[in-house]
């Protein structure tokens, strides 16, 4: 009698992979069940280490076992196609000797009462998804695991089905659309390398199958777009948008919401690409210092300019007003506190301009400064602080990007547009590098800075570029 795929992929691998891989989810003898159908449903079909395999990703702790083990099924599961191929001859021959007597093949008239194909039906001979193998359970738990933002889960199992389809024969666009998947939880995770490599491969496969016109091309051709929209290529980027849209538009028609989504898309990737261009020839303080630093000769670069010795009683005088200032902010009295603050810059004449007390004093009374609408000098006294800290300091003092930062909403407020995308775009860079990614004052930036292009948008009223 015939034996199933999903059976063969039990039997192969209750043979291939350690004991201890099974043991997480049921006894290696219940591996191998004896065949019931040529071709049984995957509702009916029982669980099989490859289903335990997936299931064990579920938990964190087997996560690096699991990558290992996939490595190790990837080479294992080659021996699958050949054996594939001999269970697929087999169960063509015997139902071509069945229907020739006048009778079908075992099991045939059960698949065919409950709506699937079988084997034998698939004009070039590829395993339906839902039948051979429970392909559907699986990318459900996929689609569960990334609802709920595991995208480590996700990607793991991703892993083991991109390994089975390589050793299974199914559809090329089915296969492509699992690439699509593995490679955008990759873009979600910053490795767009990795991403753009999974995706050209799905591509590859499409284009020799004569699929690279279906809907499975055009996620994937979208996907690929986002891998260049984030080097911020963005040429390519469209171009590979609107095939995207063209192709799902000649599959399902113009209203289609899948249509829809390519076109949003499109959309985004145009007003993005619009974002990019806001103060493109528009230089921050920090470009300038930049341009001036690259433009001195090497063996001058890094050496600090000469600073002023440190006074006691200016120091002492400084630190004095500087504590008055903060009492004054406290207690909502701006004009005192900017009073405190210009007798501190006085003293800080005698401060060295490596000292960073220096520099927060600036960026102190800016603030103060600013939140009188006195714009222009605030502005001034930012940018002091910049150079100051960039020339004495350091490019990568802490001053420096809470100083960006300040200027950046300073010129949000006023609507200067491409100095505030600058400014905030550094900011992050500095305030990243320095407090690290997740910390709580970079988060906010961030939202800021997302809050910002918001506006931007909805100022620029940009809409239906898809057109």
């Amino acid at each position: 009698m015939a034996t199933s795929l999903e059976e063969l992929v039990d039997r192969l691998l209750g043979e291939k992979i350690p004991a201890k891989t099974i043991a997480a989810g049921r006894p290696p003898e219940a591996v191998a069940s004896p065949a019931t159908s040529a071709v049984p449903s995957s509702h009916s079909a029982p669980p099989s280490a490859v289903d335990d395999l997936i299931t064990s990703a579920m938990s964190d702790s087997e996560l690096n076992r699991l990558r290992a083990e996939g490595q190790k099924l990837n080479l294992q599961l080659k021996v699958l196609r050949a054996e594939n191929e001999a269970l697929k001859s087999g169960v063509f021959a015997a139902q071509a000797s069945n229907m020739a007597g006048g009778s079908a093949p075992a099991g045939a008239s059960a698949v065919a009462a409950s709506g699937v194909p079988a084997v034998a039906a698939v004009a070039n001979q590829t395993t339906p998804l839902d039948v051979a193998f429970p392909w559907k359970r699986h990318i459900s738990t996929v689609e569960d695991s990334l609802r709920r933002k595991d995208t480590a889960t996700a990607e793991s199992i991703l892993k083991v089905l991109v390994d089975l389809s390589e050793a299974i024969v199914i559809e090329p666009p089915a296969r492509a659309r699992l690439l699509t998947q593995l490679a955008t939880i990759r873009i979600e995770q910053g490795r767009s390398a990795e991403a753009e490599e999974t995706l050209n491969t799905a591509l590859s496969l499409l284009e020799s199958s004569g699929s690279h016109k279906t809907l499975a091309a055009a996620f994937c051709l979208d996907a690929l777009a986002q891998c260049h929209q984030m080097r911020e290529s963005f040429e390519p980027a469209e171009k590979l948008r609107r095939q995207a849209v063209v192709i799902g538009e000649d599959s399902l028609g113009a209203e289609h919401p899948d249509v829809a989504y390519f076109r949003d898309r499109l959309d985004a990737l145009r007003q993005e690409h619009a974002i990019s261009q806001i103060g493109a020839n528009e230089k921050t303080v920090l470009d300038k210092l930049t341009d001036e630093y690259n433009a001195q000769p090497e063996e001058l670069r890094g050496v600090k300019p000469e600073d002023t010795v440190l006074d006691s009683y200016s120091g002492f005088m400084f630190d004095k007003f500087i504590v008055n200032s903060k009492n004054a902010i406290a207690q909502k009295n701006l004009r005192e506190a900017e009073s405190f603050l210009r007798s501190a810059m006085e003293k800080a004449e005698g401060v060295p301009n490596s000292d960073p007390r220096k520099c927060e004093g600036m960026r102190l009374l800016a603030q103060i400064l600013e939140s009188q609408n006195k714009d222009n000098e605030a502005k001034e006294l930012y940018e002091k602080a910049i150079t100051t800290a960039f020339r004495h300091i350091g490019w990568n003092d802490i001053s420096i990007a809470h100083s960006l930062y300040s200027l950046a909403e300073l010129h949000n407020r006023i609507d200067d547009f491409g100095m505030a995308k600058n400014y905030y775009k550094q900011a992050l860079n500095s305030l990243s590098a320095g407090l690290g990614k997740e910390h709580e004052t970079v988060q906010q930036a961030q939202a800021k800075y997302d809050n910002f292009l918001d506006r931007v948008k909805q100022d620029r009223q940009w809409k239906g570029w898809s057109n």
